[in-house]
């Protein structure tokens, strides 16, 4: 697999980002389900193997109870997988803005 290769390397610091509006509207009530799904997704994840079964139902019954939507887990989960693993928001907010520049419709 080829790996992408920039002419010249980005800066992060220096890299302008665009504006942009969040599109999901957060309320308490949202909030406080995104809270209880991430703290529900750090108890599976310390035993996962044994409970990824769990992981698929729980994922399903947020759906299903309509507490949030198929792409709100989705986001969710990143979210919660970015932040376990330390990457840095603003940083990934900069590549992210790179690649929609760049491939508008990936």
């Amino acid at each position: 697999m080829k790996s992408l290769v920039l002419a010249e390397p980005v800066k992060l610091s220096s890299y302008k980002k665009g504006k942009s509006m969040a599109t999901i509207n957060i309320t308490e009530e949202k909030k406080k389900k995104v809270l209880e799904l991430i703290k529900s997704y750090k108890a599976i994840d310390s035993a996962i193997l044994p409970y990824q079964e769990q992981r698929k139902e729980l994922r399903k019954e947020y759906i299903e109870n309509e507490w949030l939507t198929n792409e709100e887990v989705s986001l969710v989960k990143k979210a919660y997988n970015a932040v376990k693993s330390k990457v840095d928001s603003d940083d990934l907010s900069s590549f992210m803005d790179i690649v929609k520049k760049e491939m508008p419709i990936v």
